[in-house]
């Protein structure tokens, strides 16, 4: 054994910590979580075990490192979409079916694109290890960021020392983001109000946690920049950690990255912009820059007259040491590259930078419509839920959420849509969730089978799916807590067609991914599937009332307890929760 030790208290302080941050995450697996604290004694001490053995190879095994899944990024539509040519389709559906009708696909030639992006599905072992060394070594690198990185930043007490004790490792993300936005709309402001030219600049990586490689936090030239106060026990925890980050990555198609999902990714990440953040507050003196993970605003006079995007980005690159340069001769995109990443790229992509030039009425007009747009949506997020007089209202309020047109502005960059529509979504839900844990069922019931049924035909269906997919889980609890089983059985068969569309219509890719060591179209999409209707079993089992009703009983019988879709013999629920039936343990995380 090593003369290092790591003590059965603070692993299970990192378990508390792993276990909320997991469970919040997008793809936490609900079972695992319960099989892992039946025996949380004896996981700990195996753990311990092997963080104090002379052997370090076990950070590099499969059932330590876990694997990777997928879930959809973006679909895109055939080239004949017909919304194109202005022509509209109430049904999307229809729509859908209209664009591939003419895709010659008898021939196997033509096919929509849909891409995936690859994410972590690790171990528990492995989110205890990171959530250990978030609480001894990553706070140490977390202290050293500036003010100006909002985004992922591990929770302090008022002393500034790591709680341990708080539920999670990182502060809720809604503050941190408002602040991020607003100061940056201030400054603007603040700046055109003195009769100022001002430019602002908006920028965010490619592809950043896949392109990244965490080797970096174990070089020289990296560590130099800090003054770290590490002790022999957290020297190898980082040794470890970053070793199985490594490790992972090599087990994926993509051979590089963070894994997208462990949420100490979060922390590595932020720091391989650190020297970004230093020079844009050293070099350049800003009215103000703020970075929210790779996504950052920069705002400062226009004194040199810019008069074009190039012009801008010479400029920032005469004052950032060598650390910012275009990738190539056809400058399509900005290079970040200090020393320390010469083995990442960290490319600020054009089509995603944009340059807005200022100043005078027109300018405050702009910089006021934005910030009136942001205090709606503000508002909306603070109202309390409020029920329609009219169920036939709902399905009229989820169509506007999910429609690509319409919606106004909150944010410099991000004109599109995509975060407008997901927001948009996001508060329906929300309130729906609130009616479920305040509202007997019956008294809702008209109001809740209309959500269903627009959930069914507007968001279940692609190409809209791939936009809210995040969402499916909430939306299958919320109809298996109020036990409306038949409803969740269409939800099912049109997940299913979904599925069965997907595969028909479209190739699929994983984003980032070489083509060289990229799965086959059919290999991604079973490996999709899988990940989908596991989800599905989890959510609900989770769900599952303690005690049905005797209507909930009824329902259960006909609709659900010997349902199976086509071909996904995993997926026998009823059998299923017979067999494991924990909503006790899944539902909510011990405090």
């Amino acid at each position: 054994m090593s003369g290092v030790s790591f003590s059965i208290h603070d692993l299970g302080i990192a378990y508390r910590k792993a276990k909320v941050d997991f469970y919040y995450s997008s793809l936490s697996s609900l079972l695992s979580i319960a099989d892992y604290e039946e025996k949380l004694l004896d996981n700990l001490r195996s753990l311990q075990t092997r963080l104090e053995s002379d052997d370090e190879s076990w950070v590099r095994e499969d059932d330590f490192l876990g694997d990777w899944t997928l879930v959809p990024k973006s679909i895109d539509p055939p080239e004949n979409d017909p919304s194109k040519g202005g022509l509209i389709f109430s049904s999307p559906a229809e729509a859908w079916e209209h664009a591939c009708a003419s895709l010659g696909e008898r021939d196997g030639k033509e096919k929509a694109k849909a891409e995936f992006r690859l994410m972590a599905h690790v171990s528990l072992d492995f989110h205890v290890l990171s959530a250990l060394w978030m609480l001894k070594v990553g706070c140490q690198y977390d202290r050293n960021l500036t003010a100006s990185s909002y985004g992922n930043r591990l929770r302090r007490g008022e002393d500034g020392k790591i709680n341990p004790l708080s539920l999670g490792s990182f502060k809720p993300y809604l503050k941190p983001f408002r602040d991020w936005r607003d100061n940056g709309i201030q400054s603007m402001r603040a700046a055109l109000e003195d009769n100022k030219k001002i430019v602002a600049v908006t920028a965010d990586v490619s592809s950043f946690y896949h392109e990244l490689n965490p080797g970096f936090m174990l070089k020289d030239e990296f560590n130099c920049l800090f003054d770290l106060e590490l002790t022999e026990e957290d020297a190898k925890l980082h040794r470890l950690f970053i070793a199985a980050l490594q490790a992972w990555a090599d087990k994926t198609p993509l051979k590089k990255g963070l894994p997208v999902g462990l949420p100490a990714s979060a922390v590595v990440a932020n720091m391989a912009l650190i020297e970004l953040d230093r020079m844009m507050e050293r070099q350049v003196a800003p009215l103000y820059y703020g970075r929210y993970v790779d996504d950052f605003l920069l705002v400062m006079e226009n004194g040199a007259g810019f008069d074009s995007t190039e012009d801008l980005w010479e400029w920032l690159f005469a004052r950032s040491d060598g650390l910012l340069n275009w990738k190539d001769k056809e400058r399509e995109a900005v290079r970040f590259k200090p020393a320390y990443l010469n083995d990442s790229q960290i490319l600020f992509a054009n089509s995603k930078n944009k340059v807005f030039l200022l100043s005078g009425e027109q300018g405050k007009r702009l910089v006021e419509s934005i910030a009136w747009q942001i205090y709606q949506r503000a508002s909306e997020w603070r109202a309390l839920p409020n029920l329609p007089m009219d169920a036939r209202q709902i399905g009229t309020d989820l169509v506007a959420a999910v429609q690509k047109d319409g919606e106004a502005a909150d944010n410099l960059r991000k004109t599109g849509a995509l975060t407008m529509r997901r927001a948009g979504f996001a508060i329906k839900l929300r309130d729906f969730e609130a009616y479920e844990r305040d509202l007997p069922p019956e008294t809702w019931q008209a109001h809740r089978h209309a959500f269903f049924r627009a959930f069914i035909q507007h968001v279940l269906v692609l190409p809209h799916f791939f936009d809210l997919s995040t969402y499916l889980p909430r939306v299958i609890r919320l109809a298996t807590a109020c036990e409306d089983f038949e409803h969740l059985r269409r939800i099912l068969n049109a997940l299913y067609d979904l599925y069965v569309a997907v595969d028909k219509h479209c190739a699929a890719t994983i984003k980032s991914c070489p083509s060289a060591s990229s799965p086959a179209s059919a290999d991604i999409l079973n490996r999709w599937r899988t990940q989908l209707f596991d989800s599905v079993r989890e959510n609900i089992i989770a769900a599952f009332p303690t005690r049905l009703s005797r209507d909930g009983k009824a329902g259960w019988q006909e609709h659900m307890a010997e349902y199976c879709p086509p071909d996904f013999e995993a997926l026998r629920i009823g059998q299923y929760l017979v067999s494991i039936h924990k909503p006790s343990v899944l539902r909510i995380p011990t405090t």
